[in-house]
């Protein structure tokens, strides 16, 4: 069957860079004259990469190879961890549109821990932010005081959803408020100097894809932007997007990992599904982590945050895009045995992106 007038209007709010649902986003301090940022420049790109392993301290320029559309291309440098004394800001994520009751519940509970451990001192800048299926609410500006944080947090009407999970359109709309919540998050992210680490607290987005979902071209054109966009929001503001599931190791493993099928990259429109804008998708494709099978959220949020700790910033000459879809693939080999990096395994020119949608 084909998807819904409602999910095609959610494609084409994402792909034309505005939400769907009223935010209570607050303006976040311009960067600084000179702040570097990820993303497309004049003299090239920069890429976060996640360095882990033996072997991975003082990890060095000559020790990295990236290939960009499978051929190797000039590295122009390769910043260490902490380079600039600039602090990760993070933004902590409540999914309320597609987590039930209890298990936000379970959430603010397990957050208490985090926010409070340590006096309540906080190693990174932090915010709370609710996605619920009326607005993306941002608390205003961050702060390294959990317990402040805490108190606000615990004063917050969660669970009251005005979308049934289980009615005809419930999946549609869901997404629908997911990607303009998306990116109304990447938008304040955007006005927020240095890196972001943006962690979504969800069992995951609704995929919408499988064997009985047709999509017609036009709905396969809107999809392929759509992805382009987000992808390319979110390098251009410097975000790493992580999914942290809180169902925990007594979720059917069938349906936590589901979304690995859809993980193979759109190089052009016929290549998508719905699924690819799906937030599982999306943070594997920036480079971020999806962390499931545990339901220690205090944990899974101390790792998360660990992670930048390891976190370099490359700077390279792109390669041309390989098709007039502006699509380009990612890969970095590293010559030192047993280190792993994480890093965007993708990225797209959207003009080149746009101007073969409107052919």
């Amino acid at each position: 069957m084909c998807v819904g007038k409602q999910l095609l209007a959610a494609v084409a709010i994402a792909a034309l860079g505005c939400g769907s649902v009223p935010a209570q986003s607050q303006a976040g301090p311009a960067a600084a004259p000179g702040t570097a940022t990820s993303g497309t420049a004049a003299s090239g790109m920069r890429l976060n990469l996640f360095v882990n392993g033996s072997g991975a301290d003082a990890l060095r320029q000559g020790d990295l190879t990236l290939l960009d559309n499978g051929t190797p291309v000039p590295v122009q440098s390769l910043l260490p961890p902490h380079a600039g004394n600039v602090p990760t800001h993070v933004i902590l994520v409540i999914d309320d549109v597609n987590a039930r009751a209890t298990t936000v519940a379970y959430e603010r509970s397990e957050l208490k821990k985090f926010l409070t451990r340590n006096d309540g001192q906080l190693r990174v800048p932090l915010t709370i932010a609710v996605m619920t299926d009326t607005k993306m609410d941002i608390q205003p500006g961050f702060s390294q005081d959990g317990n402040a944080i805490n108190q606000a947090l615990q004063k917050y009407p969660i669970g009251l959803h005005e979308i049934r999970r289980d009615s005809q359109y419930g999946g549609q709309d869901r997404t629908n408020i997911c990607l303009g919540s998306l990116r109304q998050l990447v938008q304040y992210a955007s006005t927020i100097p240095g890196h972001k680490l943006i962690l979504f607290l969800s069992p995951g987005w609704p995929l919408l894809s499988g064997p009985r979902i047709q999509l017609t071209a036009k709905e396969q054109r809107g999809i392929y932007q759509s992805v382009a966009e987000l992808q390319d929001s979110m390098l251009q503001a410097d975000i790493t997007l992580d999914m942290l599931n809180p169902f925990g190791p007594n979720e059917s493993v069938g349906r936590s990992d589901y979304y690995q099928a859809f993980l193979k990259s759109a190089k052009k429109p016929g290549d998508v599904d719905i699924a690819d804008l799906s937030l599982q998708v999306l943070a594997t494709h920036n480079g971020g982590e999806v962390q499931q099978g545990s339901n220690d959220i205090d944990r899974m949020v101390d790792h998360a945050l660990s992670e930048m700790d390891s976190r370099y910033t490359v700077s390279f000459t792109p390669a041309p895009a390989e098709a007039p879809n502006g699509f380009h693939s990612l890969k970095a080999q590293v010559n030192r045995p047993g280190v792993t990096v994480r890093m965007p395994d993708e990225y797209y020119t959207r003009q080149a992106v746009a101007e073969e949608n409107s052919r």
